[in-house]
């Protein structure tokens, strides 16, 4: 699906400078998990109209990152990354630390980790680009010194124990199966399913909650 995402941004893009030589496209990929971390809510318009939203930390990081995002490579959250280096499960796209950024409200406003998404093929890039956008410059870095897996990796696993240890922030690896869930989720997941609680027996990803809204 992420490929299928990164070559849809590519093509349109080829297509929009054909008329719009300024215009350009840029992709921004994250996790959010639902619904321990994160809820999707329903508000009520007037004339009875409803917009759905989603609210939570992962949003957040999301939204911050996408702020980062620029043409060609798709910036992705450190989540991600985990469940696609760790995991395996995008071979066509190769996963490229290039540099830190602190983000409001994000890891107790530590520096966060920029990941960039790029086809296995490499990126291109101007030679004046590092110049001007220093996640360039790292990614022109990674390209030098052909940096692996095993260091992302190592890095976020390293992020998270000095961010537990010392903001007691309980980040944690991301997980697809509620049997992979850490015990402190699996407990809230009980809780949930005792209670028959919206959250669990909704649609999609496990329900709707309304608000009210002007």
């Amino acid at each position: 699906m992420l490929f299928a995402f990164h070559e849809t941004i590519r093509n349109h893009q080829e297509n929009i400078r054909k008329k719009h030589s300024n215009l350009s496209l840029k992709g921004t990929a994250w996790t959010a998990g639902f619904p321990i971390r994160n809820r999707r809510v329903v508000v009520e318009h007037s004339k009875g109209r409803q917009v759905e939203d989603s609210i939570g930390p992962d949003m957040d990081i999301g939204f911050r990152l996408s702020k980062l995002a620029r043409p060609g490579p798709i910036v992705a959250s450190m989540d991600l990354v985990d469940l696609l280096v760790g995991r395996r499960y995008q071979p066509k796209l190769k996963c490229v630390f290039v540099g830190w950024e602190t983000m409001k409200g994000v890891f107790a406003e530590k520096p966060y980790p920029v990941h960039w998404l790029v086809h296995q093929d490499g990126l291109f890039l101007s030679p004046w680009e590092g110049s001007i956008c220093r996640f360039a410059a790292g990614y022109s870095q990674w390209q030098d010194n052909k940096g692996s897996n095993q260091n992302i990796m190592e890095r976020i696993n390293k992020i998270r124990d000095v961010l537990n240890r010392d903001e007691g922030l309980d980040l944690f690896p991301p997980y697809l199966d509620k049997n992979d869930m850490p015990p402190h989720h699996q407990g809230i997941h009980a809780w949930l399913e005792r209670n028959e609680r919206s959250e669990l027996t909704g649609q999609a990803d496990f329900g709707v909650e309304k608000a009210e809204g002007p």
